[in-house]
């Protein structure tokens, strides 16, 4: 066994510095239970050669066992400085080889090694701290056609690490893929595998469970997929036997303390919820508001801080916390209000994926069901910025687990969406052959919260800047004339006015010799979906959305086809009734196609580019010249 060396640091008043865990890197021979896998067969090309990696429930062990080629320059350059990454707060290190197999020969790396740990934080970015270390290793000496084989152990799990799943294939193929769990002396644990296409073979006995992949060949994930979806071999296990257990793993973390009525802060907010409030639901909206608002998200996810939230007098405080400590103080107010709440856990990537599942602690984020007089509300406490009442969040996640005694599903979270997204007005206008475009566009829902967080962190100039970008790409070179924002929070309703110089969006057609543009080159980007009809997943579609618009020009004719397109995911109507004006409307429904309705949906995508083009012209090419020469002699 050997001391690892620490990375350098900089020196910090003691005082400030938070003590952080003592941690263990040692290096030990293989446990006895693990029977590491034999190599493969063939020899291949691949880089990877062996990935084996084997599961102990009672000791809250998993060993790992890795081979890898060295073809060429470029996988010593990505293989030969191992980084092991482990969390102090709960897990050990424990090396157990670190080999170069040089033709007959092997080659001890790890007994001279040294052993750097230091902490990158990469999810600092993302405002989330956890306190995880990297042991890092730099391998002396690998040459091209070398194997570099290591193993090592972690030990140690967080409490609610009572089940996994993990795929049997991965984007890089590998010669052989094993997988290894001992089944526990304490506790009974359910398995399952998914395996559509055969390729890994199974074992069963009194003491584990294993699955071989040899050769795992590579998984090509088609593109756009949508959320949660997996087609991917896989095997699974918990011991769990209910959600309801999952519950009450987690139920007696988002007790809500007494001791908060008496926080002095806390009883002056909600009394003056209360007085500026014609009923408790919008007291309760006033808090909601103000833990978005005021409270910003950092998540400091040390040791048990990663399942277990911080007291909400604790983060009112700070007045920072991660989405469990938001919303501890949430339901904290509301309690105060007497509103009941629960907690309400989901997955952000995996939505309604969640539903394939046995029942284990799959989540990654909480958000706060609130239980009113006529039905639950569910809201999420980190966002911010946000407009409308408490049921017009429209959250992404789908489906989620309850925190309450009885809670025994998943269950479903109704998507709330306002009648219309967009709905904007355009006006064309010729003045001395120079275009006025003046654009007011109303924004609903999730649009009025994109376009409200903009302006309130990053300020209205920046917005413009955007706004004229985006317009630059449909109409070329702009200039805006004047500007105005209107915000109705309550009714999540953003009203943005801009007056724009057009200075050549002209396109020339020497057929008809005119000049004319498109005016509103954007709809296109709708139908302009690209994706493989042949595909054999289904397809994510474009969030959906409802946007209204109707153009009018002053000076210029407009034309357009009248057109009306019908299909399960989309409707979309365009009325061109005469050379001054237009309306159009797209109501996107749906998120997601399966692969029998691609068809259909690339024929009337086709249909819609082909017709939502609706273009405005000017005079012949005679009398823009006549008119550009008169300008000219005008100047001075």
């Amino acid at each position: 066994m050997y001391d690892a060396e620490p990375a350098h640091h900089y020196q910090v008043p003691e005082q400030l510095v938070r003590p952080a865990p003592e941690y263990s890197v040692s290096r030990e021979t293989t446990p006895a239970w693990v029977e590491p896998a034999t190599l493969p067969e063939k020899e291949s090309k691949n880089a990877i050669v062996l990935e084996d990696v084997q599961y102990n429930p009672d000791l809250h062990a998993i060993y790992h066992h890795t081979v890898l080629r060295m073809r060429n320059i470029h996988d010593i350059l990505d293989a030969a400085n191992l980084n092991l990454s482990f969390n102090p707060y709960y897990q050990k290190l424990i090396l157990h080889s670190c080999d170069i197999i040089r033709g007959e020969e092997r080659i001890d790396r790890l007994h001279e090694a040294q052993i750097y740990v230091i902490q990158q934080e990469p999810g600092l970015d993302g405002l989330m701290f956890c306190g995880e270390l990297q042991a890092v290793l730099f391998v002396d000496d690998v040459r091209e056609g070398d194997l570099l084989e290591y193993s090592l152990t972690t030990e140690g799990a967080p409490f609610d690490h009572r089940g996994w799943r993990t795929s049997l294939q991965t984007s890089m193929a590998i010669d052989k893929l094993h997988l290894r769990m001992i089944k526990s002396n304490e506790r009974e644990a359910r398995i399952r595998h998914f395996d559509p296409e055969s390729i890994a073979s199974f074992s069963e006995s009194e003491t584990d469970y294993v699955a071989t992949v040899e050769p795992c060949p590579a998984r090509k994930r088609e593109s756009l997929q949508p959320k949660g979806y997996h087609d991917a071999p896989y095997v699974e296990f918990t011991e769990y036997t209910s959600w309801n257990q999952v519950v009450h793993d987690e139920l007696d973390f988002y007790q809500i303390d007494p001791a908060f009525a008496l926080n002095e802060e806390a009883s002056r907010l909600v009394a003056a919820w209360k007085r500026d409030s014609s009923n408790p639901e919008e007291a309760a909206l006033k808090a909601l508001r103000f833990v978005q608002d005021e409270i910003r998200y950092l998540a400091v996810c040390l040791g048990m801080g990663g399942w277990k939230p911080a007291p909400a007098e604790e983060t009112l405080k700070k007045r920072y916390g991660d989405c469990k400590a938001k919303t501890q103080l949430l339901r904290s107010f509301l309690d105060l209000i007497d509103i009941p709440s629960a907690p309400f856990l989901v997955n952000t990537q995996k939505q309604d994926g969640i539903d394939n599942y046995l029942p284990q602690g799959i989540f990654d984020h909480v958000i706060t069901r609130i239980d009113l007089s006529d039905g639950p509300a569910y809201v999420d406490p980190t966002g911010f910025y946000e407009g409308g009442s408490l049921r017009e969040s429209r959250l992404p996640y789908r489906k989620g687990l309850a925190l309450t005694e009885e809670s025994n599903e998943l269950t479903s979270i109704p998507i709330q969406r306002p009648e219309i997204d967009i709905d904007r007005t355009t006006s064309f206008t010729l003045k001395d052959g120079e275009v006025e475009l003046t654009v007011t566009s109303l924004y609903y829902g999730d649009f009025a919260n994109h376009v409200r967080t903009f302006l309130e962190t990053r300020g209205e100039k920046k917005h413009l800047k955007s706004v004229r970008k985006n317009h630059e790409t449909l109409f070329g070179p702009v200039e805006i004339l004047s500007s105005k924002y209107e915000d109705d929070r309550l009714a999540n309703c953003i009203s943005a006015t801009w007056t724009f110089h057009l200075e050549d969006p002209w396109w020339q057609n020497k057929q008809e010799e005119n000049f004319f543009f498109y005016a509103y080159p954007k709809l296109a980007l709708y139908f302009d979906q690209e994706f493989d009809p042949e595909r054999e997943t289904p397809l994510r579609l474009p969030n959906p959305e409802r946007i209204r618009e109707s153009i009018s020009v002053s000076g210029l004719s407009l034309k357009g086809v009248s057109t009306t397109i019908e299909h399960p995911a989309f409707e979309f109507r365009l009325q061109c009734d005469s050379e001054d004006s237009a309306e159009f409307e797209l109501n996107s429904k749906l998120d997601r196609l399966e692969v029998e309705e691609l068809d259909e949906y690339a024929e009337k995508l086709v249909e819609g580019y082909s017709s939502c083009r609706i273009f405005i012209y000017e005079r012949t090419q005679a009398e823009r010249d006549a008119l550009r020469i008169a300008k000219l002699l005008a100047t001075p």
